[in-house]
């Protein structure tokens, strides 16, 4: 009997301390570590990508007003929106960075893994709305500069992508993966700094 009782007790310690080892007992300091610099990060891109999509707002509502006067006298209309066609290529290009500035954390553990593409996909929808708009503010000029008709199918579907942007609740950027990382690892914003 008591050899069995030894034999039990040499096999629990090693999976005692295989389980501790793996994690049981909370992540790895390494894992913790890159889920803190992935954090830092986010909170780096945070106030620019903020400020893009403040500016992103107010040029969706110059559209849309230019839109609406643009019903009564298209052809002027349409050639002012140069201004707010280089404001938008401006912020699609510093989106564009920092998404890169993402894209270039390394993350190897998987939920960090996980919040990165999460921030690269926010920023890669906000890329594809500024994409749209810019496609079919090309479409309106183009179809301007034909003399095709008084008809501009495109400036409806802009108005229409307008509208629905103009209604969204707007997120602070980067916050929920921000908070994802800090409900995971515990770690506060003072540990995040900046």
């Amino acid at each position: 009997m008591k050899r069995a009782n030894t034999i039990r007790f040499r096999l629990a310690l090693p999976l005692a301390l295989v389980i501790g080892c793996t994690g049981c007992f909370g992540p790895p300091q390494a894992e913790i570590a890159e889920a803190l610099t992935m954090a830092r990060l986010l909170r780096e891109v945070a106030p620019e990508s903020a400020s893009l999509l403040l500016e992103e707002e107010h040029l969706s509502h110059e559209l849309k007003i230019m839109l609406d006067e643009a019903k009564l006298d298209p052809v002027d209309k349409f050639k002012e929106f140069e201004p707010d066609v280089e404001k938008l290529h401006r912020i699609r290009d510093r989106r564009f960075a920092r998404q890169n500035r993402v894209r270039q954390g390394i993350s190897r553990t998987p939920l960090v893994n996980v919040v990165q593409d999460d921030a690269i996909q926010y920023f890669q929808e906000q890329l594809n709305r500024d994409d749209g708009w810019l496609q079919l503010i090309a479409n309106i000029r183009l179809r301007e500069s034909l003399k095709h008709g008084t008809d501009f199918p495109e400036a409806s579907a802009l108005n229409q992508s307008l509208e629905l942007f103009n209604g969204e609740t707007k997120e602070e950027p980067m916050a929920s993966q921000i908070l994802t990382l800090q409900a995971e690892y515990g770690f506060t914003d003072e540990d995040i700094g900046l």
